[in-house]
């Protein structure tokens, strides 16, 4: 097994270390979307969802480039996995990108659970005034036909 040369691990360090910038974003972006849901501010979710989009293009690219220079170093190896001697600094930041994609996964699918409970309450607020409007009795009070 060979192991990768300083040369290489400075530039995967660097992929890394962008890669964790790029992920904080893209939590930071959930965020934003989050609040802009609970607070049913539209035109902020189609901006956050455009910086969403450029942003995993970004990590796209950068993991792009990881496979590159992994697959140039050793053809057997296309990601890095713990069978590589990495140095600790290398470790800690994939260890860091992980737990830092997992963390965007909760919250993506918590905005995914916002979104479907205001998508489910549109409709059923949708189909009641439908019901209305061809439904011309009127109630009293008490909830009696009239």
């Amino acid at each position: 097994m060979q192991s990768l040369f300083a040369e290489d691990k400075k530039k995967l360090l660097d992929i890394l270390t962008a890669e964790r910038k790029t992920v904080l974003a893209i939590i930071d972006t959930l965020k934003k979307e989050q609040e802009s849901l609970i607070n049913a501010k539209v035109d902020d979710i189609f901006k956050l969802a455009s910086e969403k989009d450029l942003q995993l293009y970004h990590l796209g690219n950068l993991y792009k480039q990881q496979c590159e220079l992994l697959q140039s170093h050793d053809s057997q190896y296309t990601t890095l996995d713990n069978s590589y001697n990495c140095d600790a600094n290398l470790d800690q930041l994939w260890a860091d990108i992980l737990n830092l994609i997992s963390s965007a996964k909760q919250l993506n699918d918590t905005n995914e659970t916002i979104i479907s409970m205001n998508l489910q309450y549109s409709q059923n607020l949708s189909f009641i005034l439908h019901g209305s409007y061809k439904n011309h009795a009127l109630y009293n009070a008490r909830g009696v036909k009239i």
